[in-house]
């Protein structure tokens, strides 16, 4: 349908401004979304009574990215990982029990992405594995409504297809769902588990946010315009998506529709902003800024961008809620 016409164009305006030089001519074959399997819809999430208590985040003090969690009732901050290399992008399982994210043995990290994998632990310590062992980058990780498995993206080795995954965290057992050309670093996954949203396009000048519908395989456009767009994360009742666009400092943080109308700056400050994501019951956005060393801490704001409160004191960046 259009939705696709207008996929395969935007994604091949995108090989065609960010391949690779050697390629001579856009593989315009190769934007086509290919649906290998489908998945059932997860449950909507019920959002009432949720208050933000604890937050999950990156943060460099200690020398490298570790995870620490943070207890906005008692301000007491844990220590997750203290490992030679670096973790990033956590995500919480809907019911507070698993902790999945990307390790990377280089600390810092480096340009060779190869070496990243997506590692999974329960937060009491019970269980602890490693999800992916390969050559090739993966993608921060999102768990579906129902808690079952987590959602990932995965490089090809050729570097310009990615493939979408799902984990099945019960049985241990992988599958490719879709492959596309792009490389999204950050997925958000709809609270009903049908609809994925992703950046393609470089984030420092014409990244748009497209909207994945994983039964059709379509794929929609909900951003098109002259600066750059980055890190769409869904609203809890899946109406809205908070969304990074170029701003003052480098970024601004944005929310929109779900269909990608009513576009609308809620916050610009000085600094670039990171990492905006929504609390559990969608009336806080938490989001990191650097201060003048150039340390990331994290903020929330009220979803309408009023009252921005300073949580951290030290570096942290990433956040995640802890439901």
């Amino acid at each position: 349908g259009m939705a696709m016409v207008l996929a395969m164009v935007l994604l091949g305006v995108y090989i065609l401004l960010f391949s690779p030089s050697e390629r001579t001519s856009p593989d315009f074959a190769a934007t086509a979304v290919v649906r290998l399997t489908a998945t059932a819809g997860g449950r909507a999430a019920g959002t009432s009574g949720v208050t933000l208590k604890e937050i999950i985040y990156v943060s460099n003090r200690a020398g490298q990215p570790d995870l620490y969690r943070l207890d906005l009732e008692t301000s007491n901050v844990t220590r997750l990982t203290d490992t030679r290399g670096a973790e990033d992008f956590p995500a919480v399982s809907p019911d507070g029990s698993w902790l999945a994210y990307l390790y990377d043995p280089a600390s810092p990290p480096g340009n060779d992405n190869s070496n990243i994998e997506i590692y999974l632990r329960r937060l009491d310590d019970s269980d602890f594995r490693q999800v992916t062992s390969n050559l090739v980058e993966e993608g921060a990780p999102v768990w579906t409504p129902d808690g079952d498995a987590i959602l990932y993206t995965q490089a090809a080795s050729d570097g310009d297809e990615f493939h979408l995954n799902r984990y099945d965290v019960l049985a241990e057992t992988d599958e490719t769902l879709y492959q596309f050309v792009g490389r999204p670093r950050r997925i958000s996954l709809s609270p009903d588990g049908e609809k994925l949203i992703f950046a393609v396009g470089d984030d420092a000048a014409t990244g748009e946010i497209v909207l994945l519908d994983l039964t059709s395989g379509d794929i929609t456009p909900l951003t098109d315009n002259t600066v750059s767009d980055w890190d769409p994360c869904w609203h809890p009742d899946g109406t809205k998506i908070v969304f990074l666009r170029t701003g003052t400092g480098g970024a601004s943080i944005m929310q929109m529709r779900a269909d990608g109308t009513g576009q609308t700056q809620i916050f610009d400050g000085e600094g670039r902003e990171s990492g905006a994501v929504y609390s559990p019951d969608g009336a806080f956005i938490i989001f990191s800024v650097p201060d003048e060393n150039g340390d990331r801490m994290l903020f929330r704001i009220t979803a309408d961008g009023l009252e921005p409160e300073q949580l951290t004191g030290r570096d942290a960046y990433n956040p995640v809620p802890v439901p």
